[in-house]
């Protein structure tokens, strides 16, 4: 978790949900100005604003380990973290870090090890699936993006006074304003805006576009997300699955054959 004193807030960031616009608003919040990727870069490289606050250079910005012993100096911050579905969290990072950024690309600085490990580049969505695991070992962007939810939320989810769907962030942000009214912080909450939605990208990949054995073999690999976590629900995702499954079914083998190209549409955070 990060402590922000400046703000009273823990923030438990996870990647592909809503972490570009909170860490955005936190930081307007502070500065009362919009984060600068290149004032806050080196050697006329940008840093994004991820790296701002977890890569040590914010110095507002303190790593907290997310255990009740450890969060007890925090005891009068509000204490938050977002989730979302975790395929639908795994069809955002493909489309971002796979398709929109081309990491599995043969020009990637991680197409040597993708190659040694005999793994065609630029998969497609059950391609990687289906080899999960050999294309997370040669690439740990990939990995950070991809991994269980729970891996950075830890085992004690009591740690935290809430816990929402990414949906809820207004919401969210609604709560940290009366938070702030309530530690004498109310000249803040005044001026916060809503964060915006920061991650956009020209494609959007749905449920339709895995195999059923590519579905089963995400929920294992979420198996722990969708037990522990009570913003997200296995009897949903399955249900959502099976009716867009149904829907495809019935589609004539040409006209799907056209819809394997995704339509040109905006993603979420």
């Amino acid at each position: 978790m990060i402590a922000l004193p400046a703000l009273q807030l823990g923030y438990q960031f996870i990647p592909k949900v809503g972490t570009t616009s909170l860490f955005t608003f936190f930081y307007t919040c502070v500065h009362g100005v919009d984060y600068d990727p290149l004032r806050h870069g080196r050697n006329g490289r940008a840093m994004f604003v991820h790296r701002y606050f977890i890569g040590g250079d914010c110095p507002d910005a303190r790593d907290v380990d997310n255990r009740a012993a450890a969060i007890a100096d925090y005891d009068g911050y509000y204490r938050f973290a977002l989730t979302r579905d975790p395929i639908r969290r795994f069809l955002s990072m493909y489309v971002n870090r796979v398709i929109q950024k081309r990491e599995l690309a043969a020009n990637s600085p991680y197409a040597q090890a993708i190659m040694h490990a005999g793994l065609p580049f630029d998969p497609d969505i059950n391609l990687l699936v289906r080899h999960l695991e050999a294309y997370l070992d040669c690439h740990s962007s990939l990995l950070h993006h991809a991994r269980p939810m729970m891996d950075f939320l830890g085992p004690d989810l009591s740690v935290y006074d809430r816990i929402a769907d990414l949906s809820a962030m207004n919401t969210v942000v609604e709560e940290i304003r009366a938070h702030w009214c309530r530690v004498g912080m109310a000249a803040r909450a005044a001026t916060a805006a809503l964060p915006g939605k920061m991650q956009r990208c020209g494609v959007r990949l749905g449920l339709e576009c895995l195999t059923p054995r590519s579905f089963e073999r995400l929920l294992d690999y979420y198996h722990a997300d969708y037990a522990e976590l009570p913003t997200v629900s296995l009897p949903e995702i399955k249900a959502a699955y099976t009716k867009v499954a149904m829907g495809a079914a019935q589609i004539p083998p040409s006209s799907a054959a056209r819809q394997a190209v995704p339509a040109a549409v905006t993603i979420g955070r």
